[in-house]
């Protein structure tokens, strides 16, 4: 399988360390980096390579990460690891994404999850896949109900580094079944 995926605007593939600075002017951006549970502010450019390279160590058959870029510029990444749901205990998809701000509003965010969902399945396995995001952010459940997501309702509350503090938001989930993968 290959880890290239061409859409109409965009192609995605994984991250590399070279990466490490054009990454690093994506997410260098506190309105960005709120959204995420996981990216801590300020973010440094130390943090973004050592990021890049723990991305590298990380059991591939149930992880998987890529760079989304526009005309050969990065302009986001998105993903999916394997994990237990916190509520059913099945093994499901969760999937995380990142845009910078100069193409919000675009759609390339949508573009990108409706390649990004089959690629998922054929690489993880054919699971239902999830994703969530903090209420502040009601663009990033736009992008997932435009792929194909159903709302699901609250989610748990997650700590957010970036804004250090728990936040809560809304979870959304695309179903397997009658899905083409």
């Amino acid at each position: 399988m290959t880890d290239i995926i061409e859409t109409d605007r965009l192609s995605l593939r994984p991250l590399t360390p070279e990466d490490a600075s054009a990454y690093f002017q994506v997410v260098n951006d506190y309105d960005v980096v709120k959204m995420t549970a996981t990216w801590p502010w300020p973010v440094t450019e130390k943090y973004v390579q050592q990021r890049l390279l723990e991305s590298q160590d990380r059991d591939q058959a149930r992880n998987t990460g890529l760079g989304i870029y526009r005309g050969g510029v990065l302009i986001g990444n998105m993903g999916g690891h394997l994990e237990a749901h916190d509520v059913t205990g099945k093994e499901v998809i969760w999937i995380g994404y990142m845009l910078g701000r100069s193409v919000w509003g675009q759609g390339f965010m949508t573009e990108a999850l409706n390649a990004l969902c089959p690629y998922l399945w054929r690489k993880l396995g054919a699971v239902d896949m999830y994703g969530e995001h903090f209420f502040d952010n009601p663009a990033s459940g736009r992008v997932m109900e435009k792929a194909g997501f159903a709302h699901v309702g609250a989610a748990s509350e997650v700590w957010c580094k970036a804004r250090q503090k728990h936040l809560s938001g809304e979870q959304y989930c695309l179903k397997v079944k009658g899905r083409q993968i």
